[in-house]
């Protein structure tokens, strides 16, 4: 598996898995995810793989980590070998060093 951190969204990779944090939506989603929350869409091309985080203030590397983690472990992604990670808030692309342990 390839995880591709990039300063510009592309969506050419087989997913793409894209990190909310509390009060942010996408133009797929209705409304926000709660923290833990996966919600998978389906394009002809690739699979989109929204992951609520929960309140921004709040979220630890920690807790980041084990979101990250359950997400690319989950059935969606079993048998995608590309993945564009896309993070949402500040605090999330500060720790891109720390997601690469994966």
């Amino acid at each position: 598996m390839v995880i591709s951190f990039r300063p510009q969204v592309k969506y050419d990779q087989q997913a793409s898995v894209i990190l909310l944090t509390s009060g942010q939506k996408n133009k797929h989603l209705k409304e926000g995810l709660e923290k833990g929350e996966i919600f998978p869409f389906f394009t002809d091309k690739s699979k989109l793989i929204f992951v609520g985080l929960g309140k921004a203030d709040k979220l630890t590397l920690t807790e980041l980590r084990i979101q990250v983690r359950k997400t690319l472990l989950s059935s969606y992604l079993k048998r995608v070998k590309n993945i564009e990670l896309i993070p949402h808030t500040k605090m999330i692309q500060r720790s891109r060093p720390s997601l690469k342990e994966f």
